[in-house]
């Protein structure tokens, strides 16, 4: 697939349609931002926007991904030529988005253990609060995104199931969530950095409680169970 080609052409019946990306992005429920990446050829649309797109667009899958309008007597063509590459595409995607989850999580769990020693041997818990209180908003950060709809960050498996229209609704209540747990660590940090009070770690428990509750919800209630 020529992927500038296919932003170009996206660009091209965008305009003939008279939308611009906000409100494009609108109709498919990303951000404006994903679509300029298309359009850009920083980035190809996932997989589960394809029928959308192309049906905003007033186009087939197969012109939208060749990049092109296409008659029909190449469509059988283009067709055979495209799918395997829409698989292969799809395929090492999904490969790459996992191998970097799982690398991230590593290097986190490495990161922490090896902080949380450091701070206990040689700066009481000072260290720890100062960790805690950075993963809260590296949490608080995710949560915005996924509030606003991007839920790219959450895995692809654990969203499987959610429809288009519930985007939205579900992406608020895991941002929601991830917001909270993110709060309780950030402000657990921070008063045990400036105050010196040891005996505030209900606060994290207190957000993870709500912030688990309010995720378990969206995933049971929009992705039709827990995973």
């Amino acid at each position: 697939m020529d992927n500038v080609k296919i932003g170009g052409f996206i660009k091209e019946c965008r305009k003939e349609k008279g939308l611009t990306q906000e409100q494009l992005a609108e109709k498919l429920n990303v951000s404006k931002n994903a679509v300029s990446k298309w359009e850009r050829d920083i980035c190809l649309m996932d997989m589960a926007l394809l029928k959308p797109l192309s049906e905003i667009l007033g186009i087939t899958i197969v012109e939208l991904l060749n990049g092109e309008k296409i008659t029909d007597e190449t469509s059988t063509n283009k067709s055979e030529e495209i799918i395997p590459e829409i698989v292969d595409h799809q395929s090492r995607k999904n490969r790459k988005k996992e191998n970097i989850y799982i690398l991230i999580i590593f290097l986190l769990s490495v990161l922490f253990i090896v902080l949380l020693n450091f701070s206990q041997n040689y700066y009481g818990d000072s260290l720890e609060s100062i960790f805690i209180g950075i993963l809260g908003l590296v949490f608080i950060f995710l949560g915005v995104v996924n509030f606003k709809g991007n839920i790219s960050s959450i895995h692809w498996y654990h969203r499987r199931n959610i429809k288009k229209e519930n985007v939205r609704i579900y992406g608020k209540l895991m941002g929601v969530g991830t917001i909270i747990i993110g709060l309780s660590m950030l402000v657990t940090g921070v008063i045990k950095i400036f105050y010196k009070n040891e005996n505030i770690d209900y606060i994290i428990v207190v957000g993870l409680i709500i912030g688990i509750i309010l995720m378990l919800y969206a995933q049971i209630r929009y992705n039709k169970g827990i995973f």
